[in-house]
């Protein structure tokens, strides 16, 4: 019973550190991102916005910025696509693999991104098919398919397949049947899906780094460079804003259709 108190109180304690440094880490971020002077002065003296015009003013980071958002925008409408696809046949049939190829679309949340990214780096180099931009949406939507592919599992699972046989009794094809009622009654779960998919793609580096064109940098790989030179308050400021961003992304998706379905799980 000792034992099992101390190890229930030491998990307790690595939760309650591991969410606090979450929650500090933006929190310190952001006081440097509005401080002033040019150096960390905790608490600040007073509140400035002089790093965001710095970042909003510098053509570098905008450049980088305009390439997340577009090709994060990709992402978004591939994973949007596959995911629904994919999850529509693994929610409506039975087939042998099944389960596999469930494992294997949301393998990377808990696969490392540096080695994903990597190998996917050693994949094209060997194929031939090397600094492409093609290369970067295709490592963000692996990362981002599994996102948009819990949401709509439990949208497809959950919706009564009368309405599909209805449909078709009517005389609708299953092609008719899908994109005019199967669609329209999971609309939430596809901008939600859209949302999670620009969001994991927005903010992704450890697959990133690996696949972007020398001439082609995205905000967050941009920003890690940055550093290797020096702690500016400009990269803490788009740092800020870059959170800003995905909390509002976050927020979006919770209102339309519940954080709570990305932890549900499926039996077929």
């Amino acid at each position: 019973m000792l034992i099992e108190k101390i190890a229930k109180a030491f998990v307790t304690f690595l939760i309650v550190l591991t969410l606090s440094l979450l929650i500090l880490i933006p929190v310190i971020v952001a006081i440097d991102a509005f401080s002033p002077t040019a150096y960390s002065n905790f608490p600040p003296s007073s509140l400035s916005l002089r790093w965001f015009q710095n970042f909003f003013g510098n053509p570098s980071l905008l450049s980088s910025l305009q390439i997340s958002i577009l090709f994060a925008a990709i992402v978004a409408a591939a994973t949007v696509t596959i995911g629904t696809l994919t999850s529509y046949v693994i929610a409506r049939y039975q087939f042998k693999g099944k389960n596999l190829i469930d494992a294997l679309i949301q393998a990377p949340i808990v696969f490392p991104g540096v080695a994903l990214g990597n190998a996917l780096l050693v994949f094209f180099y060997n194929s031939g098919f090397y600094y492409h931009p093609a290369m970067l949406i295709i490592g963000q939507t692996i990362i981002g398919l599994p996102y948009v592919f819990r949401v709509m599992l439990p949208s497809f699972t959950g919706l009564n397949q009368s309405f599909e046989e209805a449909s078709m009794t009517l005389g609708a094809n299953r092609l008719q049947t899908f994109f005019r009622i199967i669609l329209p009654l999971v609309k939430s779960g596809l901008l939600a899906g859209a949302i999670l998919g620009f969001a994991a793609a927005f903010n992704d580096y450890a697959v990133s780094v690996f696949l972007v064109d020398p001439t082609i940098q995205t905000l967050p790989v941009q920003l890690m460079g940055l550093m290797q030179t020096g702690v500016d308050p400009t990269i803490a400021a788009a740092a800020t804003f870059t959170v800003i961003i995905m909390i509002v992304l976050l927020f979006a998706c919770e209102k339309i259709v519940g954080i709570d379905k990305l932890m549900t799980v499926v039996k077929y």
